[in-house]
Protein backbone atom coordinates (compact mmCIF):
# COMPACT_ATOMS: atom_id res chain seq x y z
CA UNK A 1 0.00 0.00 0.00
CA UNK A 2 2.35 3.34 -1.12
CA UNK A 3 0.95 6.47 -0.54
CA UNK A 4 0.38 8.62 -3.80
CA UNK A 5 2.03 11.56 -2.18
CA UNK A 6 4.91 9.75 -0.74
CA UNK A 7 5.50 7.43 -2.19
CA UNK A 8 6.25 4.75 0.51
CA UNK A 9 4.37 2.10 2.50
CA UNK A 10 1.71 3.12 5.10
CA UNK A 11 2.52 2.01 8.48
CA UNK A 12 -1.20 0.93 8.86
CA UNK A 13 -1.64 -2.78 8.16
CA UNK A 14 -5.21 -3.69 6.58
CA UNK A 15 -7.31 -4.69 9.14
CA UNK A 16 -8.11 -7.68 6.96
CA UNK A 17 -4.58 -9.27 7.22
CA UNK A 18 -4.85 -8.54 10.66
CA UNK A 19 -7.68 -10.82 10.34
CA UNK A 20 -6.25 -13.26 8.84
CA UNK A 21 -3.08 -13.46 10.88
CA UNK A 22 -5.44 -13.69 14.22
CA UNK A 23 -7.29 -16.28 12.56
CA UNK A 24 -3.58 -18.28 11.59
CA UNK A 25 -2.40 -18.17 15.10
CA UNK A 26 -5.36 -19.43 16.62
CA UNK A 27 -5.70 -15.81 18.46
CA UNK A 28 -1.92 -17.33 20.51
CA UNK A 29 1.26 -15.48 21.06
CA UNK A 30 2.99 -17.87 18.12
CA UNK A 31 6.52 -17.73 19.72
CA UNK A 32 7.75 -20.62 20.29
CA UNK A 33 6.40 -21.80 24.10
CA UNK A 34 4.28 -18.89 25.02
CA UNK A 35 0.75 -19.72 23.53
CA UNK A 36 -1.05 -16.87 25.77
CA UNK A 37 -4.20 -16.48 24.42
CA UNK A 38 -4.41 -12.77 23.33
CA UNK A 39 -8.09 -12.19 23.09
CA UNK A 40 -8.83 -12.36 27.04
CA UNK A 41 -7.25 -10.13 30.38
CA UNK A 42 -5.45 -13.28 31.57
CA UNK A 43 -6.72 -11.76 35.44
CA UNK A 44 -9.61 -10.15 34.63
CA UNK A 45 -11.10 -12.61 31.84
CA UNK A 46 -12.51 -9.87 29.80
CA UNK A 47 -12.35 -9.96 26.45
CA UNK A 48 -9.95 -7.56 24.55
CA UNK A 49 -7.60 -7.98 21.57
CA UNK A 50 -3.95 -7.58 23.32
CA UNK A 51 -2.25 -8.92 20.18
CA UNK A 52 0.77 -7.35 18.81
CA UNK A 53 1.44 -7.75 14.96
CA UNK A 54 5.37 -7.92 14.80
CA UNK A 55 7.12 -7.70 11.74
CA UNK A 56 9.37 -10.44 10.50
CA UNK A 57 11.08 -8.37 8.60
CA UNK A 58 10.88 -4.97 10.00
CA UNK A 59 8.70 -2.16 8.99
CA UNK A 60 11.72 0.03 8.57
CA UNK A 61 14.82 -1.14 6.86
CA UNK A 62 16.35 0.45 9.74
CA UNK A 63 14.88 -1.61 12.33
CA UNK A 64 15.13 -5.28 13.39
CA UNK A 65 15.86 -7.76 10.78
CA UNK A 66 14.69 -5.01 8.38
CA UNK A 67 18.20 -4.90 6.14
CA UNK A 68 18.20 -8.52 5.33
CA UNK A 69 18.49 -9.47 1.71
CA UNK A 70 15.23 -11.21 1.59
CA UNK A 71 13.37 -8.26 2.68
CA UNK A 72 9.90 -8.57 1.00
CA UNK A 73 8.31 -5.98 -1.18
CA UNK A 74 5.03 -6.03 0.70
CA UNK A 75 6.21 -5.64 4.24
CA UNK A 76 2.73 -6.02 5.38
CA UNK A 77 2.24 -9.27 3.94
CA UNK A 78 0.50 -11.65 6.59
CA UNK A 79 4.25 -14.25 5.66
CA UNK A 80 5.49 -11.66 7.51
CA UNK A 81 3.97 -11.01 10.36
CA UNK A 82 3.79 -12.76 13.36
CA UNK A 83 1.05 -12.44 16.26
CA UNK A 84 3.10 -11.87 19.39
CA UNK A 85 2.19 -10.81 23.08
CA UNK A 86 3.98 -7.33 23.92
CA UNK A 87 6.60 -9.47 25.85
CA UNK A 88 7.43 -11.76 22.77
CA UNK A 89 6.94 -8.83 20.34
CA UNK A 90 9.97 -6.91 22.50
CA UNK A 91 12.32 -9.89 23.34
CA UNK A 92 12.44 -10.52 19.20
CA UNK A 93 12.89 -6.56 18.39
CA UNK A 94 15.39 -6.32 21.62
CA UNK A 95 17.57 -9.40 20.61
CA UNK A 96 17.58 -9.46 17.17
CA UNK A 97 20.79 -11.63 16.78
CA UNK A 98 19.03 -14.29 18.79
CA UNK A 99 15.96 -14.15 16.79
CA UNK A 100 17.07 -14.00 12.81
CA UNK A 101 14.51 -14.56 10.10
CA UNK A 102 14.68 -17.65 9.82
CA UNK A 103 14.03 -18.55 13.35
CA UNK A 104 10.43 -16.54 13.08
CA UNK A 105 9.74 -17.96 10.16
CA UNK A 106 9.92 -21.22 11.94
CA UNK A 107 7.99 -20.04 15.01
CA UNK A 108 5.64 -18.75 12.77
CA UNK A 109 5.17 -21.88 10.36
CA UNK A 110 5.61 -24.26 13.50
CA UNK A 111 2.65 -22.71 15.37
CA UNK A 112 -0.21 -21.80 12.49
CA UNK A 113 0.74 -25.94 11.46
CA UNK A 114 -0.28 -26.94 14.71
CA UNK A 115 -3.48 -24.78 15.16
CA UNK A 116 -4.61 -25.98 11.37
CA UNK A 117 -3.93 -29.11 12.59
CA UNK A 118 -5.65 -28.82 15.78
CA UNK A 119 -9.01 -26.90 14.37
CA UNK A 120 -9.20 -29.20 11.55
CA UNK A 121 -9.87 -31.78 14.04
CA UNK A 122 -13.24 -33.73 13.68
CA UNK A 123 -15.82 -35.31 16.23
CA UNK A 124 -13.97 -38.50 15.28
CA UNK A 125 -10.93 -37.68 16.90
CA UNK A 126 -12.33 -37.22 20.24
CA UNK A 127 -10.60 -38.99 23.15
CA UNK A 128 -12.19 -41.05 25.59
CA UNK A 129 -10.64 -41.38 29.43
CA UNK A 130 -10.73 -44.46 31.11
CA UNK A 131 -10.13 -43.61 35.14
CA UNK A 132 -9.30 -46.94 36.91
CA UNK A 133 -9.86 -46.23 40.81
CA UNK A 134 -8.24 -48.35 43.30
CA UNK A 135 -7.64 -48.57 47.28
CA UNK A 136 -3.53 -48.44 48.18
CA UNK A 137 -2.66 -48.85 51.80
CA UNK A 138 -6.16 -49.00 52.65
CA UNK A 139 -6.43 -45.49 51.01
CA UNK A 140 -8.50 -44.56 48.01
CA UNK A 141 -6.32 -43.43 45.20
CA UNK A 142 -8.53 -40.60 43.16
CA UNK A 143 -7.64 -38.68 40.19
CA UNK A 144 -9.19 -35.54 39.50
CA UNK A 145 -10.43 -34.28 36.22
CA UNK A 146 -7.92 -31.32 35.86
CA UNK A 147 -4.73 -34.12 36.12
CA UNK A 148 -6.38 -36.25 33.69
CA UNK A 149 -6.86 -33.40 31.57
CA UNK A 150 -3.41 -32.67 31.70
CA UNK A 151 -2.45 -35.67 31.30
CA UNK A 152 -4.38 -36.11 28.05
CA UNK A 153 -3.13 -32.25 26.59
CA UNK A 154 -0.17 -31.41 28.01
CA UNK A 155 1.03 -27.97 27.23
Amino acid sequence: MCSPTLGRQSRRIPPERKVLLAVAAGGNCEFHGCNVFLFEHPITLENSNFSEHAHIHAFSEDGPRGDEPDRPHDIHSTDNLMLLCRGCHKLVDDHKDEYPVVRLRAMKRDHEERIRYLTGLGPEARTHVVVLKGIIADRPVDVSFDEVRTAVVPR
